[in-house]
């Protein structure tokens, strides 16, 4: 595990991922496995758009090869791609080297981020530049 030696601007992207967590949310001794972020691209500047299959492929009724075949997408077909699912199977780990508070709203008291060293965060969706 390495230790961050964050940045300023490394502190405004760990606010934004954080405070995206739900309030209810509980810390967890480790990441959910295989967690999927849905409606995201993989890499900056994906887009979905028309696609041309580059050979056959089945489509399944779940995201399962286990799954029962709907139907063919043939070789030379387009399609529209209209979303998608980003499945991270192994996370980023970051362990916190400094206090961070951060993530203040207006008539509010205490930061919404409130880290200490040793807390341990799990990077499960990396932001690109337009973040």
């Amino acid at each position: 595990m390495n230790i961050l030696k964050a940045s300023s601007s490394l502190m405004g992207l760990l606010a934004g991922v954080l405070l995206a967590i739900p309030a209810f949310a509980k810390p967890q001794d480790a990441p959910p496995q295989n967690y999927e972020n849905w409606g995201v691209c993989p890499f900056e500047c994906c887009t979905y758009r028309q696609w041309t299959a580059e050979g056959d492929i089945p489509v399944h009724q779940r995201r399962s090869e286990d799954s029962p075949v709907l139907f063919h997408v043939s070789q030379g077909e387009a399609l529209d791609g209209v979303d998608g699912v980003v499945v991270t199977e192994r996370p980023g780990v970051i362990t916190v080297d400094r206090a961070v508070r951060d993530g203040y709203l207006r008539g509010q008291e205490q930061p919404q981020l409130s880290l200490q060293p040793g807390d341990v965060l799990y990077m499960l969706t990396p932001l690109g530049e337009g973040w």
